[in-house]
């Protein structure tokens, strides 16, 4: 529908080009007139503004000037119509998105916030889109927002450093903040006052410089990634382990094929006290535990005879049925 509003905004405008064009050499020809004149009283004659000051003389051009009125009107008024029209629905289309995104985000609750859209963050809300968990992401720049709408992302626009759009992203409702922009310094202040806006959420923070990693978990971050360093890493293990790479991609990477999950073991849940051996999760529902987090500890290598204790982290992998099973025995 705009695309078709365009195209007869910019078809009429070559018409009534044209058409001036062609009534100013008219005129001249008609008329004896200088170009100046012709092109003043064609343009005068079409926008029905008649100062009178110059007027055909002629027959001919008299003629001539009813019929240019006739066609010249009505496509100027077609061409002014178009375009107010496209302005008032363009106004009106982003007044509706603004009032769309608004009473979206004012329903957020529990979600995760994004402070910054950049490749980073983009990637964080494409992997958290994939596995349907709520977010949004704040970006100052427009141009950058739009695209990120485009594909489907809910977005402020905004500076993530202000407490006034951060409180407008509901981030005291969230459960996890992660904060990628480009800027440490940045990233820092944000950190800090996500902190003081919501002390239980988990904030995650991105460091460009790994020196500041120290800096950003005195202000409160409980995670932060290195880019720079993980991103060493990746290399130099891909060049020498790439078999390893390749099995940890195998999941990490996948559609629902395999995944690793992070699943809480609730006090209530029947399986608190239990051994893995006796649950059978592997030949059951074909679900493993890699680990279990207990407090301070990250316990690997279980035996069948490690029970479950309330409060538990359970590292567990396997596919994605069996992880919907998992959850229903939790």
């Amino acid at each position: 529908m705009k695309n078709s509003r365009v195209r007869l905004i910019i078809l009429g405008l070559l018409i009534l080009v044209l058409v001036i064009i062609l009534a100013t050499f008219g005129y001249i020809y008609l008329e004896n007139m200088v170009w100046l004149d012709a092109l003043w009283l064609t343009v005068v004659s079409i926008t029905t503004v008649g100062y009178g000051d110059i007027v055909p003389r002629t027959g001919g051009g008299r003629l001539f000037t009813l019929f240019l009125l006739f066609a010249g009107i009505g496509l100027y008024t077609h061409v002014i119509t178009n375009i107010v029209i496209a302005i008032i629905e363009g106004q009106f289309k982003q007044i509706m998105e603004h009032r769309k995104m608004e009473k979206e985000i004012s329903k957020l609750k529990d979600h995760v916030l994004i402070c910054g859209g950049g490749h980073v963050g983009a990637e964080v809300a494409r992997r958290l889109q994939t596995e349907k968990i709520p977010f949004l992401v704040i970006e100052r720049d427009e141009t950058r927002a739009s695209e990120l709408r485009s594909k489907g992302f809910l977005v402020l626009q905004g500076n993530a450093t202000e407490d006034e759009v951060l409180m407008k992203a509901r981030a005291s409702e969230c459960r996890a903040i992660i904060v990628a922009l480009p800027d440490d310094a940045e990233n820092l202040l944000v950190t800090l006052s996500v902190r003081q806006l919501n002390p239980e959420a988990r904030v995650i923070t991105r460091a460009n410089d790994p020196g500041n990693e120290s800096k950003l978990k005195q202000v409160g971050a409980d995670g932060v990634v290195a880019l720079s360093t993980i991103g060493g890493r990746r290399m130099a293990l891909t060049a020498l382990k790439p078999a390893r790479v390749a099995f940890v991609d195998s999941f990490v990477h996948s559609n629902g094929d395999l995944e690793i999950e992070e699943i809480s073991l609730p006090a209530a849940s029947s399986l608190v006290g239990q051994s893995i051996g006796q649950l059978r999760l592997r030949s059951e529902i074909g679900i493993s535990i890699l680990a279990i987090k207990r407090a301070d500890r990250v316990l690997v290598n279980l035996s069948g005879e490690e029970k479950l204790h309330a409060g538990d982290e359970l590292i567990v992998f396997g596919p994605e049925e069996g992880m919907k099973k998992m959850e229903e025995l939790i």
